[in-house]
């Protein structure tokens, strides 16, 4: 008998044990709401970029090179303006086209993640989440992909971009990026004529030095006509634009005028030789 009481006890103190060791898990809808608005909506807010095409472009040296991981979604930028427990998204598809969708204040499957109404075009019952984590230190977005059981088929990350969105005179993020990791700084330059200067690119797209070039622009969207044989720019001033080719061989840009046609274009001859300082 006393044997069974002290079983009744340790049983009805271990049920109460696990009862209370449950509740503090408990996360309440308000708790859910709360982070959504006050920590999930600044760390999204701004530009974030397909984590592969950054990698690439820094392995590469090339926009060309690197064209295949602009898949599908490869930019989000959202300014934090949450409105009705939603906030607005603004995608660059393939980077070729601008489209949008909407983050939901409602938990998704994993923590730090909330639905979306992101679709699947060739599955409808599939849906899309997007989320954060943390890899190293360093905060990553992840946009999840799921069908209709919850199971994961896949996940893309994005890593933050340092394009600020809320800053219109400056080159969209992928550009931006780009621009930064393959032209952006100073060098000595030695032109067709041998003249030497010294020119200065800028990651916003500006360019300094040149007698009669004030911007750039190098060629990150492959879709549609002929694919190129190599990596391309525009050099501009305030009424001209001109179509170059360009190599990058360590600290050396070569820069070519394009010869052949539109559907065989070729290297010409060299326009500039760039070395930076």
């Amino acid at each position: 008998m006393k044997y069974g009481i002290v079983l009744l006890i340790t049983t009805l103190s271990f049920s109460f044990c696990s009862n209370e060791n449950a509740s503090t898990k408990t996360v309440s809808k308000s708790d859910l709401a709360n982070n959504f608005k006050q920590n999930f909506i600044p760390t999204l807010t701004g530009s974030w970029l397909i984590t592969d095409y950054m990698t690439e472009i820094e392995k590469t040296k090339s926009a060309l090179k690197s064209a295949g991981k602009l898949q599908d979604v490869v930019e989000m930028i959202t300014d934090g303006k949450a409105n009705n427990d939603s906030l607005e998204v603004n995608v660059n598809f393939n980077n070729h086209e601008g489209d949008g969708f909407m983050l939901m204040n409602a938990p998704g499957q994993t923590p730090n993640s909330y639905k979306t109404d992101l679709a699947d075009n060739e599955i409808s019952t599939n849906f899309y989440e997007l989320g954060y984590e943390l890899l190293n230190k360093d905060t990553f977005m992840f946009l999840y992909h799921y069908d209709s059981g919850n199971k994961l088929l896949d996940k893309r990350q994005f890593s933050r971009s340092v394009y600020n969105p809320t800053d219109v005179n400056k080159a969209g993020g992928i550009q931006y990026f780009v621009n930064n990791k393959l032209l952006a700084g100073k060098y000595n330059c030695t032109d067709a004529n041998n003249k030497q200067y010294n020119v200065q690119f800028l990651p916003d797209g500006t360019a300094m030095g040149f007698p009669d070039v004030t911007s750039y622009f190098i060629f990150t969207d492959f879709n549609g006509g002929p694919v190129p044989k190599f990596d391309e720019m525009f050099l501009e001033s305030e009424n001209t634009s001109t179509n170059y080719g360009f190599q990058i061989s360590g600290n050396t840009i070569n820069i070519y005028e394009i010869a052949g046609d539109e559907e065989n274009p070729e290297l010409g001859k060299m326009k500039y030789k760039l070395i930076k300082q």
